[in-house]
């Protein structure tokens, strides 16, 4: 077989880990035509206890017979007792004719260095998490199995696969095109090929521009999360909030997800403090760009909606936004994702329940 029988890949970013997940899915079904394909998520091996695990293993049991070839893909949500049981599982009964790829968030780097060994029993008085999922690690590497952890690009790297991305899709990127589009999408992978995708379709082997980037950002329908900000500063909070719960409900990560919108709405709001002195809707185009980028925020019709809020939301609405998001913050450094979520649900809202917040964007920017 060309492709591992046990993938593991440990990542925050859906993008990469999902694509590296296909491509280990598309090797194992060429070497096994007639697999069954199944997928288990985090809540099939959920209870009030040990994981279970009785369906997996099922699986795992060599039928003996034909039709015994099995492609399984498990999500599962972070490294907590449930994954090092069903990791355990698989490093004990992983069989021939069988391909499974585990879907993690990202994990700590020494699982990687973890040296490969031949699987034996634990002792059952064993229950400590870090032994029985490092354990469960080597062992699975003992079966021939691999783990990667993968930290997304950053910086110059992250430039340059966009770079790359763009040429896939035949579309022509500069290095500052890429550059703005890193700043403007906040390095969401996801968010930069989906757009680099609708781009290719509507307007195929054009060269990228800022402007372009925005015009196609301001007719996609779809939600990624990155106008969330934008849409309560408009005013608009059922764009907001449907933005919000699309991109929790198609994130297996949580945490990361309510941190993202956390982080951008922090840099909004304290945006709109700084326009309030400045001013830039007065300034030339080169004084305003500069302005705006001191301050992280590069999409044009981001900069419009900061001006906008700047101007003409109500005092005690920033308030109530910046007590909500100092709440969110609170909760997700508790760990309480849900609560954090509901507190930037309660920003999205508030926009829509306070009367006097009904404005209309600036005309001339």
């Amino acid at each position: 077989m060309n492709c591992p029988p046990i993938a593991i890949f440990a990542s925050d970013d859906p993008l990469i880990k999902n694509e590296r997940s296909q491509a280990v899915i598309a090797s194992a079904r060429k070497a096994l035509p007639d697999a069954q394909f199944m997928i288990f998520t985090n809540s099939d091996f959920q209870t009030t206890g040990d994981a279970n695990l009785k369906a997996l293993e099922n699986e795992l049991i060599d039928p003996g017979l034909f039709g015994g070839d099995r492609i399984i893909k498990i999500y599962l949500k972070e490294m907590n007792k449930t994954a090092a049981q069903v990791l355990m599982l698989i490093a004990q009964r992983i069989r021939q004719g069988v391909v499974i790829v585990v879907d993690l968030p990202r994990i700590q780097a020494t699982y990687a260095k973890l040296p490969a060994k031949p699987f034996q029993a634990l002792d059952k008085k064993t229950s400590a998490l870090k032994t029985v999922s490092e354990a469960a690690i080597s062992f699975i590497k003992g079966r021939g199995g691999i783990l990667e952890i993968i930290y997304p690009p950053e910086g110059d790297d992250l430039v340059r696969w966009i770079i790359e991305r763009a040429q896939k899709q035949k579309l022509g990127c500069s290095k500052e095109c890429a550059q703005y589009i890193a700043a403007n999408f906040d390095g969401n992978l996801v968010s930069i090929a989906q757009t680099l995708e609708l781009i290719s379709m509507t307007s195929p082997n054009v060269m990228l521009t800022p402007q372009l980037l925005d015009s196609c950002a301001s007719q996609d329908s779809r939600f990624t999360g990155f106008e969330i900000a934008e849409a309560i500063l408009n005013g608009n909070g059922t764009r907001a909030l449907n933005a919000l719960n699309t991109l929790c409900q198609g994130s297996s990560a949580l945490a990361e997800t309510t941190a993202q919108v956390i982080s951008q709405l922090d840099n909004a709001l304290s945006a709109i403090v700084a326009t309030k002195h400045s001013n830039p809707a007065g300034m030339d185009y080169r004084a305003r760009t500069a302005f705006f980028s001191s301050l992280g925020i590069r999409s044009l019709n981001m900069q419009k909606a900061v001006t906008t809020a700047a101007f003409k939301m109500p005092d005690h609405l920033y308030d109530y936004l910046s007590e909500e998001l100092s709440k969110a913050s609170k909760f997700w450094s508790t760990f309480r994702f849900d609560q954090a979520l509901q507190a930037l649900q309660n920003m999205c809202a508030a926009v829509m329940n306070f009367d006097v917040m009904a404005f209309k964007p600036l005309r001339d920017f």
